[in-house]
């Protein structure tokens, strides 16, 4: 069986006409190469007994080869494939847990969700625990009664909502673009949508509908985010009255006063299920607010939020107006014309969730003091689109290039303090000095230029961090200062959860000339070394492309492009002495180079 991401790899090779490269894939699904080579060998596993072989070369790709039919056969039964040959993890099975109490009326109990999902009923029990805690955000309890089974309890609305989130969780930007192409007439049906099999044939009928009125109207322009939440909410109101849940009343809804394409498309598949088109499936359709509530004062909205998020993340966030501005814009187009209540397809959520989840997780609880009192959702994709803006501020006022600010005291002119401002950063590249000043007026600068460090040739008693140097700072007191700056760049990233650090090296355009002496340098070290190390093992006419090769491989090293592991083949004729000799020779150099860089190595031998 295909694991959750194998599934999706498997999806991957059979909708890409050309070639897929392994380090590609290990940035879109986020996670190390080796991770998706272990998957791809199950999706060769599984292709293979399918007649279908997955070829592979370094300087191509991954691909598949098979004809068009058979492909697009394959594509078409996707939604087959993931229901009998995928085995799903917690977190998928959680998913279908909740969507399987969402479409039904009943308590269900751990037996029938242990014989949906093929699990134990202790895997059920375990799984259920998690189901408590998704659960919590929406403001949605699990009803639990002894011998009945579970049943979700709260608010129509919170029900839907999350009904949205988790259609929306899985949607890839392959399924959007095929949605759209269906609907506007560019594609066939053939292709579903990897929907819960509960939903999938009402999704069906409303999607055919829609084709239809497009068809009908080709001059209807729709946003892509609006065809889809109509779609999904349209889909989600039916499947829920079909369990026999509505919207808040059942007042009838007056065509007269809503004339456009949603209602159109409302009445065709209500009247297709036989059900009548209520006013507030309508509103609910849309996502439009109660007109009886008070209207949202969003200035003060914006500046709780930003105000709450400062006092927890220690960051003065209040004290920019550009993020204020954006905020404030932000939310003010969200609640335009009333539209508060639904979910929207953000694919930076998760990445968020899990890179930034402090900054995210105090976002959330500011959204839920200060918005959802007033009966406004807050879905993680509603989050993380203000986490955005928080990030861009972050960047660009609060943590300029990951730089400790510094405020250099001292008692000489401003000429002396320039050059040894100079001098400190050129030999410190993590530090900003902002300010020079004397003794009498640290306490003020400090305050107005938010100091991280002060730099001192007095002794000053003070709260912030200190060095004290001498007034020409020696290189002892360099040393000091670069261990001072680093403690506190730890700090910083511990406190902020890393919010801006890359996992790439960050090289300064001060330091490129460096950079390119050490490529150089280590590349005609190493060369050396394998060259006196290997003399009778390479031949005379392969000396000088192997030199070449070596400093190219140094130049990947450096630049995190080293050859694909995946395409290259283990089974080389050299003997384990020979690449245990090379890896020594690279670890004297600190170079941690992968498989496929050894075994290049090794095609320069006899």
């Amino acid at each position: 069986m295909l694991t959750i991401r194998g599934f999706r790899l498997l999806t991957k090779l059979l909708e890409t006409n050309g070639s897929v490269y392994l380090k590609d894939l290990s940035e879109e699904f986020d996670v190390s190469t080796r991770m998706i080579k272990y998957d791809l060998d199950d999706v060769k596993g599984w292709l293979s007994e399918q007649g279908i072989e997955v070829f592979s070369k370094s300087n191509k790709g991954i691909w598949i080869d098979c004809e068009e039919e058979r492909r697009l056969a394959i594509i078409r039964s996707l939604s087959e494939i993931e229901r009998n040959d995928v085995y799903l993890n917690q977190e998928a099975r959680v998913g279908k847990m909740i969507m399987y109490m969402l479409v039904n009326t009943e308590h269900i109990t751990a037996s029938s969700f242990s014989e949906r999902l093929d699990v134990s009923r202790n895997t059920s029990l375990n799984d259920i625990k998690q189901v408590d805690e998704l659960l919590k955000p929406w403001g949605i309890e699990l009803e639990k009664k002894h011998r009945v089974g579970y049943k979700l309890v709260g608010e129509e609305l919170s029900l839907r909502l999350l009904f949205e989130h988790l259609i929306h969780a899985d949607l890839t930007n392959s399924e959007v673009y095929k949605i759209m192409s269906r609907v506007t007439c560019r594609d066939s049906f053939g292709e579903g949508l990897l929907l819960f099999s509960d939903v999938l044939p009402l999704y069906e009928v409303v999607e055919k509908h829609m084709a239809e009125l497009f068809f009908a109207t080709p001059k209807q322009v729709l946003h892509e985010s609006d065809v889809l939440r109509i779609l999904f909410r349209l889909t989600i109101s039916i499947t829920r009255m079909n369990a026999r849940f509505t919207m808040n009343n059942y007042r009838i809804l007056n065509e007269v006063e809503h004339s456009n394409l949603t209602v159109q498309l409302m009445e065709k598949v209500y009247q297709h299920m036989q059900y009548p088109l209520f006013e507030e499936e309508y509103r609910y359709v849309l996502g439009e607010r109660d007109s009886n509530l008070n209207q949202i004062d969003i200035v003060k909205v914006t500046k709780e939020i930003i105000q709450y998020v400062s006092e927890i993340q220690g960051v003065h966030f209040h004290k920019d107006p550009k993020l204020y501005n954006n905020l404030f814009a932000h939310l003010s187009l969200r609640f335009h014309k009333g539209e508060i209540n639904f979910t929207e397809i953000n694919p930076f959520t998760k990445e968020l969730k899990r890179e930034h989840s402090i900054l995210f997780s105090s976002i959330q609880k500011a959204c839920q003091m200060y918005l959802v009192p007033q009966k406004i959702s807050v879905p993680d994709s509603f989050i993380s689109l203000i986490v955005l803006h928080f990030i861009v501020s972050f960047e660009k006022r609060f943590n300029q290039k990951g730089k400790i600010r510094t405020l250099y005291v001292c008692s000489t002119g401003r000429g002396v303090a320039r050059l040894i401002k100079n001098r400190v950063e050129r030999e410190i590249y993590d530090i900003d000095i902002v300010k020079n000043c004397s003794i009498m007026e640290v306490d003020e600068i400090c305050v107005k230029e938010e100091v991280d460090l002060i730099i001192s040739v007095f002794p000053i008693e003070t709260d912030i961090p200190i060095v004290i140097v001498d007034p020409l700072p020696s290189k002892r007191d360099i040393e000091t200062i670069k261990n001072k700056v680093k403690e506190l760049l730890r700090y910083k990233n511990f406190q902020f959860n890393n919010l801006l650090e890359s996992t790439e090296e960050k090289i300064s355009n001060q330091d490129t000339e460096f950079v390119s002496q050490e490529i150089i340098l280590k590349g005609f070290e190493i060369n050396q070394e394998i060259q006196i190390a290997f003399a009778d093992e390479i031949e005379g006419s392969k000396k000088q492309a192997l030199m070449l090769h070596i400093s190219l491989m140094v130049h990947r090293y450096y630049f995190d492009k080293q050859y694909d592991n995946y395409s290259i083949s283990s089974n080389h004729s050299r003997g384990k002495e020979d690449i245990k000799r090379i890896l020594e020779i690279l670890d004297v150099h600190e170079l941690q180079v992968n498989e496929a860089e050894i075994f290049a190595i090794l095609q320069y031998f006899k």
